[in-house]
């Protein structure tokens, strides 16, 4: 998935909902941000990071960049984002 592709999915989303990976039957929190000039990576931690602060240490010009998926230290595919809004939370799938 492109950085682009997935940041244009969450645009019209509230900013407080909560970025979680989907890696097998568990809910992972997404909470850091590794931005480099030729990919972006969200890696799995304790402290989920939100969509507004992602937004902002992405700044507004998202790159046209490869998007990848840690947890564990192993890359996780993902296809695309379930919402689950009474929750405030993304599940990224």
């Amino acid at each position: 998935m492109q950085l682009t592709d997935f940041m244009q999915l969450l645009t019209s989303l509230d900013d407080r909902n909560a970025l979680f990976l989907v890696a097998g039957d568990q809910e992972i929190p997404l909470s850091k941000v590794t931005l480099a000039r030729e990919s972006c990576q969200l890696t799995a931690g304790d402290k989920p990071l939100t969509l507004g602060h992602l937004k902002r240490l992405l700044g507004r010009g998202s790159q046209d960049i490869p998007l990848h998926f840690l947890a564990d230290g192993q890359e996780v595919p993902v296809y695309g984002v379930q919402i689950q809004a009474a929750k405030g939370r993304l599940l990224c799938k």
